[in-house]
């Protein structure tokens, strides 16, 4: 069953020794303490413990005790004890209510070098999530918090303490002495646990400060809110293969006009231009005696159509719900109707009426508001007249219908192939993490993109990945990112706990590359797609060659993305000399004065300067930006010209197979009509093609595997 829950009431926060005493039933380290309702009771339980002392006020619903001047720390003995409680139980009389149950605790002052805060809490859409953070004042003001996504493991824990700014001071650095990092971690999984008995609950988990040092970690507060939800109970979907909706048999599309094309008749076209698909077409009222819609046979309803495997269902004329009721078992309908009302609550309404009568009758849905899918190798498309019909490798899942358009163009416009795209859409049904499942399963999928605007399916997406027998390559794209939560919680960790950093904590889990434009989202899976992604992670270094002069504003670019433009070492250094070449400088990045110095008779240089520093330093990747508006403006037959010099570099890639070469042909004004062809070249000899220095440095980094930690 699937379960919707909603709060059911306010957060209750407990008691810190009850608090306290739940982390300790886990295995967290607390201080022993001891509570007592007045000073004198406080005076008598301290002889328990050892000094020195802290006590804190405990109060209903008090959870910043600093604040209320309710702590005091640093006590050596009884008496001090004794003053501290009925000072602070003095103050507490003073600004709380006069019903207010009060009482102290009393603890042994833990001891260690280093504060930190540990917290957990539910989020929206993300689950429950776990962050660690420099403690005290600091979580805040700093800024430095790393997050992760319970359950951790040992490992996930200690990555994340190694993510932390801080952590030169938890190891040892500039000659301090180690911290017990792995108490630490040991915290951290074992919150990371504890939220598993909040079921639903929205809950709030706040150990602030965490002090660590040499000889272990042990939580010194300690907040803890729970709640409770209503859940409601829906029924699980009808299993339907999912993949129908790009690999179908026979289709059927509602909305086709036989009047005015619209939408569906481009549908219908693409289908029956492919020709891998038995497609039928259902009339408009009022065209009934049609026979034929674009080539494509018409008939008249559901009834009369046999089995079909995908419904397309689009326009104001069709009634969307009447059709998932009568639509074939194991069945899927592609919604693009948007005649669902003009309220929220008529939407909501629509929708749900829609999915419960596709449930009914043993289908799926997927949208509304979804352009369905994009697979031009099994005779799908969104594209009109795609002529790119190989199956390609890399498959998207956008929650944009106009952006998956976009992004199968911007593919076509490279000669990009994708062997899906689906557009999800309200996804009031099929989710992304369900699709995400499917892609994972895909032989022909090796790399898959994910475009999203909703936190909705960011748990299913991680559960997707963990769960899933084959990791491929991600590379996400989050649009809309906000501060979540309206509802500003009480703790330090709701304080931080916004969409931004979940998302990047998602995509750190699944090993995602984070992207922030959709060129970037293209670009890093077509890396991704021909190289792979290395592991073990290496941190990449470049070789670069630029011509025009471009060499130091692309060697800030390539670093700008985490690829070292290495100087070069004195052997390679050496040999680079011994060439004797002219108007060209010796170091890395190298500039070339001229495209021209690649002409004939030069037409050697090129390949016998990479061989020559290639053979004596190891880079992992080889960067040609060749300046076309260069040609253009100083040699004479510009366009033959920098073709020549396409064929001057073109022996390099095939004599170094261990090395990456990529190439940006930059091109302004009139030097914009060779640049179409120069590229092809450098393709065609075994360059990858980027469009910008940047964003060649994304792709090299998102191959590279390498994050920078």
């Amino acid at each position: 069953m699937k379960t919707v829950v909603e709060p059911a009431s306010e957060m209750k926060w407990m008691p810190e020794a009850d608090a306290k005493a739940l982390l300790a039933a886990h295995g967290v380290p607390v201080p022993i303490g001891r509570l007592a309702s007045d000073a004198e009771g406080a005076a008598r339980v301290s002889r328990e413990l050892r000094a020195p002392y802290v006590v804190k006020i405990v109060a209903p619903d008090v959870i910043h005790k600093s604040e209320l001047g309710g702590v005091m720390v640093g006590l050596r003995d009884e008496a001090a004890v004794r003053e501290a409680a009925a000072e602070i139980l003095d103050r507490a009389r003073r600004v709380l209510p006069a019903e207010s149950e009060l009482a102290v605790l009393v603890e042994e002052q833990a001891a260690g070098s280093v504060e930190l805060a540990v917290g957990a809490r539910s989020t929206n859409g993300f689950g429950p999530a776990v962050m660690v953070a420099m403690g005290g004042i600091w979580v805040e003001v700093l800024d430095d918090v790393a997050f992760g996504f319970a359950p951790l493991t040992r490992e996930q824990a200690a990555a994340l303490v190694r993510g932390l700014r801080a952590w030169p001071m938890l190891s040892g650095g500039r000659g301090s002495t180690p911290c017990d990092t792995e108490a630490l971690a040991d915290i951290i999984v074992r919150v990371s646990e504890l939220v598993a008995q909040f079921g639903d609950d929205h809950f709030e988990i706040d150990l602030n400060p965490v002090l660590v040092g040499p000889d272990g970690a042990v939580v010194v507060d300690a907040v803890i809110g729970r709640a409770p939800v209503a859940a409601s109970v829906v029924a699980v979907p009808p299993t339907v293969d999912l993949s129908k909706l790009y690999r179908p048999r026979r289709a059927g599309v509602f909305g086709a006009d036989a009047v005015q094309p619209k939408t569906p008749n481009t549908f219908i076209r693409e289908m029956h231009r492919l020709g891998k698909i038995e497609v039928v077409a259902f009339p408009l009222p009022g065209q009934e005696g049609v026979g034929s819609i674009d080539g494509v046979t018409t008939v008249p309803d559901l009834a009369t159509a046999g089995e079909l495997d995908l419904i397309s269902v689009n326009g104001p004329d069709v009634d969307a719900i009447e059709i998932a009721s009568s639509a074939p078992r194991g069945s899927v309908l592609q919604v693009l109707s948007n005649t669902f009302g003009s309220t929220v609550e008529e939407r909501r309404e629509w929708t749900d009426a829609l999915v419960s009568a596709a449930h009914s009758a043993g289908a799926r849905v997927l949208g509304p508001n979804s352009l369905g899918a994009h697979s031009p190798a099994h005779g799908i498309s969104l594209l009109p007249g795609t002529q790119l019909l190989d199956e390609g490798s890399i498959g998207a899942i956008f929650q944009s219908g106009g952006l998956t358009s976009d992004f199968v163009s911007m593919a076509e416009d490279r000669g990009v192939a994708v062997s899906v795209a689906l557009s999800v859409a309200d996804a009031a049904d099929i989710g992304v993490e369900e699709l995400l499942s499917l892609l994972l399963d895909d032989e022909s999928t090796k790399v898959i993109v994910l475009y999203l605007e909703s936190t909705r399916s960011a748990r299913g997406i991680l559960d997707a990945v963990r769960g899933a027998q084959n990791r491929k390559p991600i590379v996400l794209l989050v649009g809309g990112r906000s501060a979540a939560g309206a509802d500003a919680a009480a703790s330090h960790t709701g304080a931080i706990a916004d969409d931004r950093r979940l998302w990047g904590a998602l995509a750190r889990e699944i090993d995602a590359v984070e992207v922030v434009s959709l060129e970037g989202l293209l670009t890093a899976a077509e890396y991704l797609s021909r190289f792979g992604r290395q592991t073990p992670a290496v941190e990449p270094s470049a070789l670069l060659i630029a011509t025009g002069g471009d060499g130091v504003i692309a060697s800030d670019l390539l670093d700008d993305a985490g690829v070292s433009v290495s100087a070069l070492k004195p052997a390679a250094l050496d040999a680079f000399v011994d060439l004797r070449l002219h108007r060209i400088s010796v170091a890395n990045p190298v500039d070339l004065a001229s495209p021209a110095a690649l002409l004939p008779p030069e037409a050697k240089i090129f390949e016998s300067m990479v061989d020559a520093i290639l053979s004596h330093q190891h880079f992992t990747d080889v960067v040609l930006n060749l300046g076309a508006a260069s040609v253009y403006s100083f040699v004479h037959g510009a366009e033959e010209s920098l073709l020549r010099i396409c064929e001057a570099v073109a022996s390099a890639p095939r004599k170094h197979p261990g090395v990456r070469f990529t190439a940006v042909v930059s091109a302004t004004g009139k030097s914009q009509a060779g640049r179409a062809s120069a590229e092809r070249a450098l393709a065609d000899a075994g360059y990858q093609i980027a469009s910008s220095i940047a964003d060649a440095g994304l792709g090299i980094r998102a191959a590279s595997g390498f994050d920078g930690s």
